[in-house]
């Protein structure tokens, strides 16, 4: 798979997980990466307030009447508190050691919390698993399974697939994909004269060959 199709098929399945409610790889792991694990994680040397927020056990540890999370009550769970607090002495992150967290971000560690404050392990580190091809109503246009999952997103915003393009607009835009050049008169001439099934192919293959 090319990285060009490879990209566009992850962003669709990002795309169809963003209406599946909070998840803590996509939505919440970056927001404590970049604002809480310098001083809130695995390293011993820089952990401040012995407070761990890598793992669901350091994050919901009692720290003396009070838990920095507490799944499901978003009242008193002192992370939120504390990055919601106006007092600069007093929010986190403190001041020099990052940026203030966005409306947005603010938004989704509250929501996270009020699912339960879940974590999972990291991407790298799950099996893969398939996922469920979603249902589409046009199902005879979908040549490939990635194509039901953009044909889903098109048709839940009430549009349609454009019709197929002429063989020497694709050769062009494949060429220019895989190459950033669009393709030589002989090899946009090679593509649309041939007839196999595989053209397409090893239409690619040649392009790849020149890289």
């Amino acid at each position: 798979m090319t990285t060009f199709f490879r990209n566009l098929l992850l962003l669709l399945l990002s795309a169809t997980a963003a209406s599946a409610g909070i998840d803590f790889n996509r939505d919440i792991r970056p927001i404590l990466s970049n604002k809480c694990i310098a001083c809130h994680g695995p390293d011993e040397e820089e952990l401040k307030a012995d407070l761990r927020l890598d793992s669901h056990e350091g994050a919901t540890l009692d720290l003396g009447g009070y838990s920095a999370i507490v799944p499901g009550d978003i009242e008193q769970s002192e992370l939120i508190a504390r990055i919601i607090e106006e007092d600069e002495n007093e929010r986190m992150p403190p001041k020099g050691k990052g940026s203030r967290l966005t409306d947005d971000e603010v938004e989704l560690l509250k929501q996270w919390v009020k699912e339960g404050a879940q974590f999972d392990q990291h991407w790298s580190y799950q099996t893969p698993e398939r996922p469920t091809l979603p249902p589409v109503k046009e199902d005879q246009w979908p040549s490939v399974h990635a194509d039901r999952f953009i044909l889903s997103k098109l048709e839940e915003n009430g549009l349609r697939p454009s019709p197929p393009s002429d063989r020497w607009s694709l050769a062009r835009r494949v060429s220019i994909d895989l190459t950033g050049l669009p393709p030589s008169p002989e090899e946009a001439a090679a593509f649309v004269q041939d007839t196999s099934q595989d053209a397409y192919s090893r239409y690619v293959d040649t392009l790849l060959a020149k890289q």
